[in-house]
């Protein structure tokens, strides 16, 4: 409708290998926009996770209990 709010906003995200030129740039309604940046942030989550996967690059694990030579375990943040 006339005199809805609008901004330019990337068609490929600059996160996601889009480039900085006119030809990428699109008029989006202000609502419609959180809800592309969001589907953008999503996918770059996801190909980031595959790529590290891909890689064979692991989280650091948190070992959060340890076991003493008697048997009892010993957890990090106070022991029971």
């Amino acid at each position: 409708m006339a005199g809805e709010a609008w901004e330019c906003e990337d068609t490929i995200a600059l996160i996601n290998g889009g480039e900085r030129r006119e030809s990428n740039l699109k008029p989006w309604l202000k609502g419609h926009q959180k809800e592309k940046t969001a589907r953008d942030v999503a996918e770059k989550s996801r190909v980031y996770r595959k790529r590290s996967a891909h890689l064979g690059v692991k989280r650091p694990r948190t070992i959060t209990r340890w076991r003493k030579f008697n048997g009892d375990v010993v957890y990090a943040s106070r022991e029971r």
